[in-house]
């Protein structure tokens, strides 16, 4: 089998899709997340933590679909290590994408205590183009995310 490509440009997107399935409704649901990537894993910081939607349904069911630039693909969330060099590694770089951050500087409050996730990503592209799915959020999903983190 094929490692299914990634767009070239993928990690300059602004967002990615997740896709999960609802806890409670079996059902899919997708929200807009920052990211960043680092080979072939997608890493996150949950504003909310524990009680954002999407980590709560991933917690219950980590597979997962994750649309990236314009491919969709399958992927399983996981937790990295609390203060190990993968954590750090994703908050410094989310920090540097979404709020400008350097070497030297302090990081924000988000980038220091947010939940960091990460999906490492399957081997195929399940489709190009819109995930699979229902795009409306959970109650509660915006808001939740790092989109809502200050």
């Amino acid at each position: 089998m094929t490692l299914g490509a990634i767009d070239p440009d993928a990690s300059e997107q602004p967002y990615v899709w997740l896709t999960t399935v609802g806890r409670r409704s079996g059902e899919p649901r997708t929200v807009e997340l920052w990211f960043v990537l680092v080979g072939r894993t997608v890493n996150f910081l949950a504003g909310g933590g524990e009680d954002a939607q999407w980590v709560r349904n991933a917690n219950v069911e980590p597979a997962v679909q994750l649309r990236l630039g314009q491919r969709v693909f399958e992927g399983r969330v996981r937790r990295p290590g609390p203060g190990s060099s993968e954590d750090g590694d994703a908050r410094r770089r989310m920090a540097t994408k979404y709020q400008g951050w350097r070497e030297g500087r302090p990081l924000s409050r988000w980038a220091r205590e947010a939940l960091c996730v990460a999906v490492d990503l399957d081997g195929q592209t399940l489709t190009s183009g819109e995930a699979a799915g229902d795009d409306a959020p959970e109650e509660g999903e915006r808001g939740n995310g790092p989109l809502a983190a200050t």
